[in-house]
C-alpha cells in the first residue's frame, strides 16, 4: 500500500513473527438493505489489504436475521461489490454454518456457560443493570444443564413462540462492559430465511455468529468499524470458550467509520426513504448507495480514491463534501473529453458575421490522443446569464456593453448591447472582429474568453444537481436536487463522462446530465 496504517503494521507485525502464516480476510455486509459510500470504503481497505499480502478474500452474507433480509439485497451487494473490486476469491454465507454455530451454542450449554432464559425482554433488560448498576440473576441462570438442552432443543424445533425464550452466554452481571453481562447467543423466529426456508426456528445473534463465521473460514484478521471495539471482548471469548470446537483463532482490529460532510450513510433512514416511496428505489441517484452513486457517475477508481484518501485511522473523524469532488476531478480529468454546455442560456446575436464557419476545436487540452472536433460558429449563439452585466461592475472581465471578450475557439466581439425584459436579460447584441480568427491578427484584446454553443448545434437537455439529501435536522430534503435544463453540444454519446468547459464534470445517462464536481477554476469565473 502506497500509504501505511496501523493495519498494517499490525498484519506485518503477525505475519513476520510467523503467528499468521497466511492472511485471510472477509468483508461481511448484512443483506439488509444495498452497499454505501461506508461500505466503500471497508471493500476498498480490504482490497488494498488483500493485494499488499496475497490474502485471499472473502465477500460474506452476514443473513442472520431472515426478518429483514432477502435475496434481492444478496444479489444487489454481490454486483456492487463485484463492481468495485474483482478481488474477492469466494463467496460465503454465515447462514451455511448454522449448524456448526448450533453446535458451538450446545457446546457452552454443556460447559455450563450458556442458559435459556424465559424472562421476558423488559425484565431482561432490567436485570442486565446499567453503568451505574450491577445486574442480577434471572431464574433460568440457576437451570441446570439437562434443563438448558431441552429448553434449547424446544426452541430449536419451533415449540416456543418468537420472544418467549433466549439463549444466553454465562459470563459476568457485574462486568463494566455492558455487552459481556450474559449476553443473548439466540433467538427464536419463525419468520422463512431467504437461503435455509424453514429450517431453522432460532438464529444466532452476529457477535455469536461472527466469530464462528470467522474462525470456520480461517480468516486470521476479521476487520469492522469502531463502534465494535466494545464487543471485542466478547468476540474473544466466543472464540476462546468454542476454541475446540473450531480450531481457529482470528483476531478483530477496529477502524475508524466513514463520516461525510452533508452525507448521511444511515442504512436504517436509507431504508426508510425507499420503504416510503420517495426515492424510486436503492438505485435512484439521489442516494449513496454504491448503485446510486455508479447511476450518478462516479466510477470504481474514483471510489476507491476517495477511500484512500479519507485513510484509515483509529480515530473518528469528519471527512470533507469537497473530498469527493478533488477525487472526481483527479481521476476523470486526464480520461475524460472536454465538451461545450451553457447552463443557463442567453441569446448572443453577431450583427455583422454575414457566413457560418467551422473551427477545430481539441477534445482534450494536453492530451493530443483524444483528437479534435469541428464546431459551426454562427451569426446566432449562445452564451452563460452567468458570464453577462447589464453595465460594468469592478474586477468582472465577462460581457457588458463597450467590453471586448474573446468567444472562445472563435473571435473576439464587442458587446454593444444587453437587452432586458422584464428585470431578466433576454438578449446581447455583439459586433464581431472578423480578422480575429487569428488572435495574432486581432485588432482588439479581450481579458477573458467565454464558452457558446451556436444555435445550430445546441441540445437541450435535462440536468440533475445533487445537494446534501438530509438537512442539519436529519430530515430528509430531496428539494436538494435541482432540475435544470442546459444546452449542451449535439452528438454526445450516453453513458459517459464528459468535462464541459468552465462548468464541471457530468455523467450523461438516459439523456439526463448529472453534475459531479465543478472545476478547481471555477472560482476564476467571478472576474
Amino acid at each position: 500500500m502506497k500509504h501505511k496504517n496501523f493495519i498494517v503494521n499490525r498484519i506485518a507485525e503477525d505475519v513476520t513473527s510467523g503467528r499468521t502464516p497466511k492472511v485471510v480476510l472477509r468483508f461481511p455486509p448484512e443483506p439488509n438493505g444495498y452497499l454505501h459510500l461506508g461500505h466503500a470504503k471497508s471493500i476498498v481497505l480490504h482490497d488494498l489489504l488483500a493485494e499488499e499480502f496475497n490474502a485471499e478474500l472473502t465477500l460474506r452474507f452476514d443473513d442472520t436475521n431472515p426478518k429483514k433480509e432477502s435475496a434481492k439485497f444478496v444479489n444487489a451487494i454481490a454486483h456492487d461489490a463485484a463492481w468495485l473490486t474483482p478481488r474477492f476469491t469466494r463467496t460465503r454465507w454465515t447462514s451455511a454454518y448454522f449448524a456448526d454455530i448450533h453446535r458451538c451454542a450446545v457446546h457452552l450449554i454443556e460447559c455450563g456457560l450458556a442458559y435459556v432464559d424465559e424472562s421476558d425482554p423488559e425484565t431482561m433488560r432490567f436485570l442486565r443493570g446499567d453503568f451505574g448498576r450491577v445486574g442480577a440473576a434471572s431464574p433460568g441462570r440457576a437451570l441446570s444443564t439437562s434443563e438448558n438442552l431441552a429448553l434449547f432443543a424446544r426452541m430449536r424445533i419451533g415449540e416456543l413462540a418468537e420472544g418467549a425464550a433466549v439463549l444466553r452466554a454465562r459470563i459476568d452481571l457485574a462486568h463494566p462492559n455492558m455487552n459481556l453481562r450474559d449476553p443473548v447467543l439466540y433467538r427464536i423466529s419463525h419468520v422463512e430465511h431467504h437461503a435455509t426456508g424453514k429450517e431453522w426456528h432460532i438464529y444466532p445473534m452476529y457477535d455469536f455468529a461472527h466469530p464462528i463465521a470467522d474462525a470456520l473460514e480461517g480468516v486470521s484478521h476479521s476487520l469492522c468499524t469502531l463502534e465494535f471495539e466494545d464487543h471485542r471482548p466478547l468476540y474473544d471469548w466466543v472464540i476462546e470458550h468454542c476454541f475446540a470446537v473450531l480450531g481457529a483463532r482470528p483476531v478483530q482490529i477496529e477502524f475508524a467509520k466513514l463520516e461525510v460532510e452533508g452525507i448521511v450513510l444511515s442504512k436504517r433512514k436509507l431504508h426508510a426513504l425507499v420503504e416510503a416511496g420517495q426515492v424510486a428505489g436503492w438505485d435512484s441517484p439521489v442516494l449513496p448507495t454504491l448503485a446510486g452513486l455508479r447511476a450518478r457517475g462516479y466510477t470504481p477508481d474514483v471510489l476507491r480514491e476517495f477511500a484512500v484518501r479519507c485513510g484509515f485511522t483509529k480515530a473518528n473523524s469528519t471527512v470533507p463534501a469537497e473530498t469527493l469532488a478533488d477525487c472526481v476531478r483527479d481521476i476523470l480529468s486526464p480520461v475524460t473529453g472536454r465538451r461545450m454546455a451553457v447552463a443557463d442560456p442567453v441569446e448572443l446575436v453577431l450583427n455583422n458575421l454575414a457566413e457560418p464557419f467551422k473551427v477545430e476545436v481539441p477534445n482534450h487540452p494536453t492530451d493530443s490522443s483524444f483528437g479534435t472536433r469541428h464546431r459551426t460558429f454562427t451569426a446566432k449563439l449562445w452564451i452563460d446569464r452567468a458570464d453577462i452585466r447589464a453595465e460594468a461592475e469592478p474586477h468582472f472581465w465577462r460581457a457588458y456593453p463597450g467590453n471586448w471578450v474573446r468567444l472562445k475557439h472563435g473571435l473576439n466581439v464587442l458587446i454593444k448591447t444587453v437587452e432586458i425584459e422584464a428585470g431578466r436579460i433576454v438578449r446581447v447584441v455583439a459586433e464581431a472582429d472578423i480578422g480575429s480568427r487569428d488572435l495574432k491578427a486581432a485588432r482588439h484584446k479581450a481579458k477573458t474568453a467565454l464558452h457558446w454553443l451556436s444555435d445550430m448545434e445546441a441540445v437541450a437537455m435535462p440536468a440533475r444537481h445533487y445537494g446534501p439529501l438530509f438537512d442539519v435536522d436529519g430530515k430528509c430534503d430531496l428539494d436538494s436536487v435541482t432540475r435544470t435544463k442546459m444546452l449542451v453540444e449535439h452528438g454526445l454519446e450516453d453513458a459517459a463522462h464528459y468535462e464541459f468547459e468552465r462548468l464541471g464534470y457530468f455523467y450523461l445517462s438516459g439523456g439526463i446530465l448529472h453534475h459531479l464536481a465543478n472545476l478547481k477554476t471555477a472560482g476564476a469565473r467571478t472576474r
